[in-house]
């Protein structure tokens, strides 16, 4: 029985997923099982040991040898001309415009966006499991078949650079870096940035703060304020930062990881879903336990 570990932006914890026959994974939350499947489509994140253009200055410690930076915004994938780059800025998210057709709404209970679309779009940053076996190349498709993202893991980093610089952090390392790491529960907490003077544009996520960490002057950090019901308000209940805060954090080495949803194939309309958009992030680690 393999076992593969997501990050959840609402929780400080990682939920445990049990595979079985590598195939269909099942889901423990809250006492609950629910089946998540490997064509569920997530978001990646890269760390590397080298410096770069896209490198962000924080350090991190992934474990009790390994030191690594992130890369300066989640991974995207445009169809039209097969180009693999990373996010402009931290919180920018493509979310439901993952797929096309359908009209974006918002579940005013629990905060978040979602939408149902025929078509993926030409431009994403959810990706299905990437199998060694795997038809669907790259975890880039609808399919709600699971055998169609089967094996073992090959990296999404192969794409960017050399090949070799970019690499997913394996559920050991996430669990290092969230709970094992010195004073790991006071680096992260929850937060939305406020995008504009209004606060009508914004982005809800997980802030990470690096090994040695001094907090830039005239900004405060509130570590915590994670919430078992995913809600999306919980963000901006534990802290709100300005775009101008954002900046200053992030050049004192923060790192943010947004609510960014995730995207499955329905099996009643066979159409292609985002869900979870702005109150849940998942994140694939490389590894399964």
């Amino acid at each position: 029985m393999r076992t593969l570990k997501l990050l959840v932006v609402a929780l400080l914890a990682t939920i445990s997923l049990n595979a079985q026959e590598a195939v269909k994974l099942n889901v423990w939350k809250g006492g609950t099982k629910t089946e998540f499947a490997l064509s569920s489509v997530d978001s990646l994140t890269f760390s590397t040991y080298i410096a770069s253009e896209d490198v962000l200055t924080g350090v991190f410690s992934v474990s009790a040898t390994k030191q690594v930076r992130f890369s300066k915004g989640n991974l995207q994938y445009t169809q039209s001309t097969q180009t693999w780059s990373f996010a402009a800025h931290q919180y920018d998210i493509i979310g439901t415009d993952n797929i096309e057709g359908g009209t974006e709404q918002k579940d005013t209970v629990v905060g978040f966006y979602y939408k149902e679309g025929a078509n993926l779009s030409d431009k994403i940053d959810l990706f299905g499991w990437s199998g060694s076996t795997s038809s669907t190349k790259w975890g880039v498709g609808t399919s709600k078949d699971n055998t169609d993202y089967a094996g073992d893991l090959v990296d999404w980093g192969k794409n960017i650079g050399d090949g070799k610089t970019w690499y997913t952090l394996t559920s050991d390392e996430w669990s290092y870096l969230f709970g094992t790491r010195a004073d790991a529960d006071k680096l992260v907490g929850l937060a939305r940035i406020n995008l504009n003077a209004d606060g009508m544009e914004y982005a809800n996520g997980i802030f990470l703060l690096p090994d040695a960490w001094t907090c830039p002057a005239g900004v405060t950090f509130k570590s915590g304020g994670f919430s078992e019901t995913n809600n999306g308000k919980a963000y901006a209940d534990n802290q709100t930062f300005t775009l101008s805060d954002w900046q200053k954090l992030e050049s004192a080495g923060a790192i943010f990881l947004p609510a960014s949803g995730y995207r499955r194939r329905q099996k009643k309309t066979e159409l292609s879903n985002v869900s979870y958009v702005q109150s849940s992030g998942y994140y694939w680690s490389a590894t399964p336990d």
